[in-house]
């Protein structure tokens, strides 16, 4: 304890937590992680992965704990804030969820994640009645990454809102990006936003 770096059995560990994270085997990757928390408290990365074990294993309050003490680490990390958000979704604490969203956005500062960020404050305002700043929201999600798009766009018709056809996507497939500018995908968006069932 008290160790500024870590030796070679906690890089190891950490390296075993890893695969046993990717390899869905929650249980051993949490205990993993526990132990490297305990012992190497500043890890950032331990206390991101073990919030989202403990998504995975139901116990959200303590996702949420682990997502808390990650931004005390490092309360700029688009990580960390995502991981919170995250967990507030799960919890439904949709005021939470737009205030600390607010707070991250106005801040100005961009990363790749902030698109999700959006994405998670729509879900909060469409759950609270408010369509227009969900869809707001959801709009600048979509235009700010190619992922959203599909996630959104493959949502939009396993509920029934598109009828294109769509396939898997993933980073290699070399397909073309999802016209979000289609009038098909902004209507699909609109009715979703009315349907109390999508991304609910």
């Amino acid at each position: 304890r008290g160790r500024n770096d870590r030796d070679f059995y906690a890089a190891v560990l950490e390296e075993r937590a890893g695969i046993y994270y990717d390899t869905r085997q929650w249980k051993e990757a949490a205990a993993d992680f526990t132990w490297l928390i305990d012992h190497y408290p500043f890890i950032f990365a331990a206390h991101i992965n073990r919030s989202y074990t403990r998504m995975e294993t139901g116990d959200v309050a303590g996702a949420l704990a682990d997502a808390d003490a990650a931004l005390a680490l490092q309360p700029a990390a688009a990580a960390a804030q995502l991981a919170r958000l995250t967990a507030l979704n799960v919890l439904k604490r949709n005021d939470d969820m737009i205030s600390f969203a607010n707070t991250v956005l106005a801040t100005g500062q961009m990363s790749p994640l902030t698109p999700k960020i959006h994405f998670f404050r729509g879900i909060a305002w469409k759950r609270r009645g408010h369509r227009g700043e969900a869809l707001e929201d959801f709009h600048r999600a979509v235009a700010g990454s190619p992922g959203v798009a599909w996630a959104m766009h493959m949502h939009l018709g396993d509920a029934g809102y598109l009828f294109s056809p769509y396939r898997d996507r993933t980073q290699w497939d070399g397909g073309p990006p999802v016209d979000i500018a289609a009038k098909e995908f902004t209507n699909a968006m609109t009715a979703c936003m009315l349907d109390p069932e999508c991304l609910k």
